[in-house]
């Protein structure tokens, strides 16, 4: 029996390759070609079940994509458009609080709402602003409210109400209220809102975002760090609609101290009014509105370097802070001396930014008016009664440079106009009497006299002017009496003095006369060339030419322009042959008054042509 020779080892690697060959096609063989029908249906139930997980799988997979293609689509759109009403609501909100323009600021916030209509935020803010916008109106009012501007009152408390529905535990619903009820008067209800509206600012301070909110945002913000992008918790609370940021409560708190700063000035003491301003500032060191008031504040004292100052530090939070502007002039008008020119340049700014000032063409006119250019302070109170119709002050002050114009029918009609806005100011029927009187229309004046006393009995103007109507009829005991009353009401009242001087003198009581011209010229604070004059015209009449002139030099020294006193200075150098001063007296009158055919005729005399 021969032995099977063992394979070389050239041979051996060989057939194992073949045997595991061999061994694959038997585990195919079981696999694709069974021996049974039963293992045949089987496989055949195998390949279907593996077919159907690949087909849904893949099924599942094209889905997600086109699916999270078209989310993906939403989410950025969403994104955009809320992302662009943020904008608008950021922009509307500092046009508001920055430059202090509701009607602007209410048209971005409705672009706003129109972008995003479910963000109950903005609409919140629209209606706030709203609110705001229309409370500007009242408070700038300088006489009684018409029914439109009370309509427009109650629309903005009804603001106020959808406000603290909406938001019940946020201020501005309170302080919008606190600002109303200040327009109307109300001040009491104005400080209950306002404390009000600080209880629930100081509240919400405490408090933490919501839970959901705050762990999206924070959650957020820790990814987009992880993965570079800045922002990303802001990002994705824009997209979903949440607001990403707190509310600048210290913002609002800090108005709502202003305004109850404000409130308490009428209704409290100064000092409480002070401690709120100082309290805003706690909240907002860079609130303009503080500085403002604190300079308005010490502007009422007559600290007028203090009051600058204030606004000048409105001014560096602002450089386009209107109303700093405005306020700051009138402390140079008010100051003594006046500066004119400073004034008018801080009026000026004032419209430079906010072109429908009405009361910085007001402080123009005025500033034009004290220095006796009533012609072009007459320009300016134009326009302020030209961009509004209703503004009593603009109408009652151009009246009054009608009647320096020597425009007695305008100045009456103006008059007139400002008492159909406010029928019920003693001050505007003062007035017009006095226009009245100049033009002989004494039953008239008296009229409005008695009516004007039936408003205010203890204005000392209504007095006065009813003893120069008695002087202008000759009843000097009545008008006496009167300007007696004035004085009693008004210690130092120089016109009174005047007045009651000439009264005497038709009384013929000389030494009374010249006490009073003494008292006049004494107690003469505005413009005290007129008293001097006055009374040198009296010197003149009695014959006492040295006085007369002494008096004439003094009121032109003060004023070059005020013409009378050159005029009135020429005729008493004549009184006493001074010829070389009555002629210089007269050419400088001319220079003033060059159509005046009296004084030619006296130059001429005098030149001996």
């Amino acid at each position: 029996m021969t032995q099977e020779k063992p394979p070389s080892d050239s041979e051996q690697p060989q057939q194992e390759i073949l045997q595991r060959q061999t061994q694959a096609m038997e585990r195919l063989a079981d696999q694709f070609a069974p021996t049974t029908v039963e293992e045949e249906e089987r496989r055949v139930a195998r390949l279907a079940r593996a077919f159907g997980r690949v087909g849904t799988r893949m099924a599942l997979l094209i889905g997600l994509f086109v699916g999270g293609f078209e989310a993906f689509q939403w989410l950025y759109e969403s994104w955009e458009m809320r992302s662009a009403a943020q904008d608008y609501a950021a922009v509307g909100s500092e046009i508001f609080y920055k430059e202090n323009n509701p009607q602007v600021a209410e048209s971005l916030l409705a672009d706003a709402v129109s972008l995003n209509p479910n963000n109950s935020r903005y609409r919140f803010l629209q209606a706030y602003i709203d609110g705001m916008g229309s409370v500007r109106t009242l408070l700038n009012l300088d006489r009684p409210h018409t029914k439109a501007e009370l309509d427009e009152a109650h629309e903005a408390l009804g603001n106020a109400l959808f406000l603290e529905r909406q938001s019940p535990d946020k201020p501005e619903s309170q302080i919008l209220r606190g600002q109303i009820y200040a327009a109307l008067s109300d001040f009491e209800r104005a400080r209950d809102s306002l404390t009000d509206a600080i209880n629930k600012g100081n509240a919400l301070r405490t408090q933490e975002r919501g839970w959901l909110s705050a762990s999206l945002y924070a959650s957020s913000n820790f990814i987009g760090d992880l993965v570079g992008i800045s922002g990303l918790g802001q990002t994705v609370a824009t997209t979903l609609n949440l607001d990403g940021d707190e509310e600048d409560l210290d913002s609002h708190l800090s108005f709502a101290y202003v305004r109850l700063a404000l409130v308490e000035k009428e209704i409290g003491t100064s000092e409480t009014a002070k401690a709120h301003l100082e309290k805003a500032l706690e909240y907002d060191p860079s609130s303009k509105w503080a500085y403002l008031w604190f300079g308005v504040f010490q502007s009422e004292q007559r600290n007028w370097e203090q009051a600058r100052d204030y606004y000048d530090r409105a001014l560096a939070l602002d450089p386009r802070f209107d109303l700093a502007y405005y306020n700051k002039g009138w402390t140079y008008l008010h100051a003594r001396p006046k500066d004119y020119v400073t004034a008018g340049r801080m009026f000026q700014k004032a419209i430079d930014i906010k072109p429908d000032y009405k009361e910085a063409f007001y402080g123009l006119g005025m500033v034009y008016g004290y220095q006796n250019k009533y012609q072009v302070a007459h320009r300016y109170l134009s326009k302020a009664v030209t961009i509004d119709d209703k503004y009593l002050t603009g109408w009652k002050w151009r009246a009054i440079v009608n009647d320096e114009l020597g425009d007695t029918d305008a100045a009456l009609a103006d008059f007139s106009t400002a008492i159909t806005l406010n029928p019920s100011n003693d001050d505007l029927y003062v007035r017009r009497a006095r226009v009245l009187t100049k033009r002989k229309e004494y039953e008239a004046a008296l009229q409005d006299l008695l009516l004007a006393k039936d408003f205010n009995a203890s204005n000392y103007r209504i007095p006065y002017y009813t003893g120069q109507v008695y002087v202008e009829l000759a009843q000097f005991d009545s008008a006496v009496s009167a300007l007696t009353e004035a004085l009693e009401l008004r210690k130092e009242y120089s016109e009174a003095y005047v007045a009651r001087a000439g009264a005497y003198l038709g009384l013929g009581s000389v030494s009374e006369a010249r006490k009073d011209y003494d008292l006049a010229v004494q107690f003469a604070s505005y413009r005290p060339e007129r008293m001097l004059n006055k009374r040198a015209g009296f010197f003149l009449s009695q014959g006492d030419f040295e006085l007369a002139i002494e008096d004439y030099q003094l009121a032109r020294e003060k004023n070059p322009r005020f013409a009378p006193a050159w005029l009135g200075e020429s005729r008493a150098a004549i009184k006493i042959g001074d010829n070389p001063t009555a002629l210089y007296a007269v050419t400088e009158y001319l220079k003033l008054k060059p159509q005046s055919e009296e004084a030619e005729s006296i130059r001429k005399e005098l030149a001996g042509e």
